[in-house]
């Protein structure tokens, strides 16, 4: 089992970091790639990058949302073929910034079209990120859906909840799983670091 962090900021540097671990996977036939996410998000054109990647994927992906996945970390985590939540973490709050017209209808259709393609509620999705979406009993107007883990998977938006890696393994039917953990290259943090919202200001 390849594990790939999807922690802290979404940029280009860890959709390098994201598209060479895919490559070494494939190189290397893994089972299973297991991303542990654990984001506040960040640009939506890295995680368009990162998702594309995983939906084109040959190789068995699941996502754990581990504490959270808000913004561009909640279309990372529906790319995967299941995903499985933590104990007291959420999804959600997925709104564009900025919150143009032609930004929110871009953002909405890559979060919908991901959703229907791994079988996920794609109005769930959009109301994440599209404030005018009202969804009876769960979601009022001018109100963004935030998911805990217990209402997603009430919701059937999730697969289920997880205590541990080892306990989705489990639920896998993958027996004595070999963990390998993939690192950060130098370069990736260094672009990384270069391509965050407070540098690249700067």
């Amino acid at each position: 089992v390849f594990v790939i962090d999807i922690t802290g900021e979404v940029n280009p540097g860890m959709a390098n970091y994201v598209i060479s671990s895919f490559k070494e996977a494939d190189e290397k036939n893994v089972d299973l790639i297991l991303l542990n996410v654990d984001t506040l998000g960040g640009r939506i054109d890295s995680a368009e990058r990162i998702s594309q990647e995983i939906l084109k994927s040959k190789i068995k992906t699941v996502s754990y949302v581990n504490t959270k996945a808000e913004s561009a970390g909640v279309l990372i985590s529906i790319s995967a073929n299941s995903m499985y939540m933590a104990p007291a973490s959420t999804i959600g709050s997925a709104e564009p910034i900025p919150n143009t017209e032609k930004t929110l209808s871009y953002w909405r259709s890559l979060l919908e079209t991901t959703a229907e393609k791994r079988g996920r509620d794609p109005k769930l999705v959009a109301s994440m990120a599209d404030s005018s979406i009202v969804i009876e009993g769960v979601i009022q107007k001018d109100k963004l859906l935030n998911l805990t883990n217990a209402k997603a998977e009430e919701l059937k938006f999730s697969d289920g909840t997880m205590n541990s890696r080892e306990d989705i393994y489990n639920a896998m039917k993958i027996e004595s799983a070999n963990e390998i953990i993939i690192k950060r290259s130098l370069s990736d943090n260094v672009i990384g670091f270069i391509s965050s919202s407070i540098i690249s200001q700067i």
